[in-house]
């Protein structure tokens, strides 16, 4: 985790050198974000999507006249509902999104997308919570396309889809498709 955290860090600092280096023809900003997931898990039998939500920060730079980068670090509580219960499961996701101003207040997004599993429990409907972390690969890839909205200098209005590209799950039982995540984000973000 340790290793995780400095690379996380070292891109950031990378970043914000490079966006100081052109600064006069460039836009840096940093930011926060919140809001809801609405996800799923592919291939699981009477599933239906868990609403629940996520917050993180960014940081945006332009690249370009009409186009920048956003790397974000996002805590995102993710999962699906079954018949018998709930999975739940956690991750630290860091998207690098690729952002395209068709206006100045209107922007879309798609980038790739590393989560790091942090938590994965599942909650039958009658009884406690158990950890399943063991059974589920630690990281996730996927792909993210979004579009976003300044509604001033400060805020902006995110929705973005997440598509799970790797295997949930460690090792397959016979006849057992591969799971995948999948989440639609509505967010509210703040720059400063």
């Amino acid at each position: 985790m340790n290793k995780f955290i400095g690379s996380v860090v070292l891109f950031f600092v990378l970043s914000i050198s490079f966006a100081q280096e052109k600064e006069d023809e460039k836009k840096l900003f940093f930011g926060l974000k919140a809001g809801f997931n609405v996800s799923s898990v592919s291939n699981i039998e009477k599933a239906s999507s868990k609403v629940s939500y996520h917050i993180g920060g960014f940081a945006e730079f332009s690249i370009a006249d009409r186009f920048s980068l956003q790397p974000e670090i996002v805590y995102s509580c993710q999962g699906v509902d079954v018949s018998n219960g709930t999975y739940n499961f956690n991750y630290v996701n860091i998207p690098i999104m690729a952002k395209f101003y068709a206006t100045p207040s209107l922007s879309f997004e798609a980038g790739p997308q590393i989560g790091f599993l942090v938590e994965a429990k599942v909650k039958p409907t009658v009884g406690g919570s158990y950890d399943v972390k063991e059974f589920f690969k630690t990281n996730d890839i996927g792909v993210n396309f979004g579009t976003s909205y300044d509604v001033d200098e400060n805020i902006d209005i995110t929705l973005r889809y997440n598509l799970g590209l790797s295997q949930l799950q460690k090792e397959l039982e016979v006849g057992e498709k591969a799971a995948k995540n999948s989440a639609f984000q509505l967010s509210v973000g703040y720059r400063f």
